[in-house]
């Protein structure tokens, strides 16, 4: 191959037939673009990390309520478990208290 036939692929490669200058400032004018999309993603970055910031410390809050509300739970259930456990003994001497009286007038 000679070297004009090298000049000309060159130019029948290319996409279309515009000037450099042309091509060169369509790029330029894209980067720019680019560059304003670019900062707006960092704003939004930037804002993403403030809302994720009080999310965390909401979630903090959470588990601190979660915590308090387990804590009075078994409070309350330990409450619970001790009325139970007085009822079945009183329940068990009344009836054994019965027994005995039924017992007595029958026997």
């Amino acid at each position: 191959m000679s070297r004009n036939n090298a000049a000309h692929l060159i130019l029948k490669d290319q996409t279309d037939q515009t000037p450099m200058e042309a091509r060169v400032a369509r790029i330029e004018s894209d980067v720019a673009h680019m560059k304003g999309d670019i900062s707006n993603i960092q704003l939004d970055l930037r804002e993403l990390r403030g809302e994720m910031k009080a999310a965390i410390g909401s979630v903090a809050e959470l588990k601190a309520g979660q915590a308090e509300l387990k804590g009075e739970l078994r409070a309350q259930i330990s409450g619970l478990e001790s009325k139970i456990i007085r009822w079945i003994i009183g329940s068990a001497i009344t009836s054994t208290g019965m027994a005995f009286s039924i017992a007595k007038f029958i026997g």
